[in-house]
């Protein structure tokens, strides 16, 4: 009964081997419902986003992203599952998933040194595999991580000298509506000395 599960809660005390009563607030909260703001450095965001789509949870962060590109901060909303690769080793253990179930990521150590060879031929070169968390431009790696219900990855990224947390959507169906944020700074190119 009501009283019996109530009692249960306030009398329990957790013997070796012994679970606490199941009551509704130790359910686990679902993730797909929730909706996290994070910030885009770059160029304007028209209509559907380019996969995959760096974001930040800190503006500020975002910020030297657009300055470096000449660009602006957009805020967006992102929603669904995040993959969270951010605690040690989570990130070596997500690889070794993936070519176990036969994708090809191009793998290349050469002493502490690792190189994903497929993301330079994933961006036509544009990225070269040096950095771990640009293995998200090979599509074969999205559609994995989409197939097991997830819509963004969460990881550590550098920037300068420091790390960051980068939440990457992986997924059109992590997006709510991404709007431009108004009254951030755009640089433009005359601005930084370029006259092009």
């Amino acid at each position: 009964t009501e009283e019996e599960v109530n009692y249960a809660e306030q009398n329990f005390t957790p013997v070796e081997g012994q679970v606490a009563p199941a009551t509704e607030t130790q359910a686990p909260k679902p993730t797909t419902g929730v909706v996290t703001k994070a910030y885009h450095g770059g160029g304007k965001i028209d209509g559907k986003p380019k996969l995959p789509f760096f974001t930040t949870p800190k503006k500020s962060d975002a910020q030297w992203f657009a300055d470096e590109k000449s660009g602006i901060v957009s805020e967006v909303s992102l929603t669904g599952k995040p993959l969270d690769l951010t605690k040690p080793g989570a990130f070596d253990a997500t690889v070794k998933e993936m070519e176990a179930a036969g994708i090809d990521l191009g793998r290349e150590v050469d002493g502490s040194y690792v190189t994903y060879n497929k993301v330079a031929e994933s961006t036509n070169g544009e990225f070269d595999g040096t950095n771990e968390n640009d293995i998200l431009y090979i599509p074969e790696v999205r559609k994995y991580l989409e197939r097991k219900g997830y819509t963004r990855v969460k990881v550590m990224d550098f920037l300068e000298s420091d790390e960051i947390v980068a939440d990457i959507a992986i997924s059109d169906a992590a997006f709510k509506a991404p709007k431009p944020t108004t009254g951030q700074a755009i640089y433009k190119p005359e601005m930084r000395g370029d006259s092009k």
